[in-house]
């Protein structure tokens, strides 16, 4: 029982330091010793949002269209 305790303390760190861009997701996986969909699942449990930020989105949606035009 105290083990997984531990392990759910290391799940959150390693999750908070993908989180704020400390590591990526294929490192956090590493780490943790699961898929990169395990992670993903883990942080959409804790509300942790993943993939492109609003910005990037905003971002990939002009340079698209600008390849569209040409």
């Amino acid at each position: 029982m105290l083990m997984q305790f531990l392990f759910m303390d290391v799940q959150d760190y390693v999750v908070e330091l993908y989180k704020k861009g400390r590591i990526s997701l294929g490192r956090a996986a590493d780490i943790l010793s699961m898929s990169t969909f395990d992670i993903i699942a883990i942080a959409g449990e804790r509300g942790i949002r993943i993939g492109a930020t609003e910005e990037q989105q905003a971002c990939r949606d002009i340079l698209g269209k600008r390849q569209r035009i040409r």
